[in-house]
């Protein structure tokens, strides 16, 4: 399993790579620091990287400066759209980031709308290219929907979505009007954007004995939905029945489930960033759900995690002499601690191929 490691100046909190094909080397991270005293201060950093030519080293390409950062989402990749980052900022405000394409990549601010008083904890675009928004939620429960289309962006919609910190919203990739949220309160909701943010499609309360911190649909499979809990559970819903979803399986990865996400082109691998208990692969088989690899390369809170987005090449085959011409076919992560400040990227072992294309 190969590594290659960063450390960020702030708590690193974030990670993603870029979902444009054509930029898919880019990767960006986040991270928050608060600063004691008696007027608190929340800082934090916009780190953009590239994957070094035949190999996945990190290069720094650029460093942003500015509030304390608790998400960062590129918008869904399009023909016509340049990549486009967004950021939950501490200090109540989106920002958006152009990617500019000059000499080197470079993330150049377009916008930085003040949405509430409170914190945007987390933030996931709509799927919609003709219609683009972005979803935030809040730290006083609110769930914000912000239309980006226009020269400037604007708030469409807003609704007290919980009684607590709204942690986690993201956007159905199969049904573009339907938006999910997790908070403190236990909740684990879903919203029609056509009806307004002031009714719940659902609302399940009893499933989660703790607060709901991550939330993401399969890209792959449809009406199949997965969360994670500070309960420390992962959590597999058929969605079928709109107004009444079915958890199907459920196993403890030992540690508080931050953040979820699926692999892009292996419809039944899970990364989880398990806060106290590192990052660990889950494998969804059927009517079976097993942890199938532990990377235990950090040393503090697990929080962000992510999938490179294609298919990574390594240009020198394992052997020369049997494969000449032809390329690897691997899968990469990159993952983040908090206090250590640390980004790796790294080679699950269980995804090690000998495949060739």
């Amino acid at each position: 399993m190969g590594v290659h490691k960063r450390i960020l100046e702030g708590n690193a909190d974030a990670v993603e790579f870029c979902s444009t094909p054509a930029y898919y080397n880019l990767l960006a991270a986040a991270s928050y620091t608060l600063i004691e005293g008696p007027t608190p201060t929340r800082v934090g950093g916009v780190y953009l990287f590239t994957l070094g030519d035949g190999d996945y080293n990190l290069q720094e390409l650029q460093r942003i400066e500015t509030s304390g950062v608790f998400d960062i989402k590129w918008r869904k990749p399009s023909a016509d759209l340049v990549p486009c980052l967004g950021q939950a900022s501490a200090d109540g405000s989106l920002r958006l980031y152009t990617l500019q394409d000059d000499d080197k990549p470079t993330l150049q601010e377009t916008a930085n709308l003040d949405i509430d008083s409170s914190m945007c904890l987390s933030l996931d675009w709509s799927p919609i290219e003709s219609e683009p928004q972005i979803a935030i939620s809040h730290s006083n429960g609110t769930l914000t929907i912000v239309d980006v289309g226009q020269s400037e962006p604007q708030v469409c919609d807003s609704g007290a979505a919980h009684e607590l910190e709204t942690w986690i919203t993201s956007y159905d990739s199969w049904n573009p009007n339907v938006i999910y949220t997790g908070a403190d309160d236990c909740q684990f909701c879903a919203w029609d954007t056509r009806q307004g943010l002031h009714t719940a499609v659902f609302r399940n309360k009893k499933t989660h004995s703790m607060g709901v911190c991550s939330i993401q649909t399969n890209p792959q499979s449809e009406h199949s939905l997965i969360t994670g809990s500070y309960d420390e559970n992962l959590r597999l819903w058929d969605m079928r029945m709109g107004i009444r979803p079915v958890m199907k399986l459920e196993t403890g990865l030992g540690g508080g489930v931050w953040r979820l996400k699926w692999h892009p082109l292996d419809r039944g691998l899970i990364l989880a960033a398990c806060m106290h208990n590192g990052f660990v692969l889950v494998r969804v088989d059927g009517e079976a759900m097993e942890v199938v690899e532990k990377y235990e390369g950090h040393e503090s809170l697990a929080y962000g995690a992510d999938w490179y987005q294609g298919a990574w090449c390594n240009s020198e085959p394992e052997k020369p002499e049997e494969n000449a011409g032809k390329n690897s076919v691997r899968s990469l992560a990159a993952t983040c601690s908090f206090y250590d400040k640390a980004l790796h990227v790294w080679e699950p072992s269980v995804l090690a191929s000998n495949t060739r294309i």
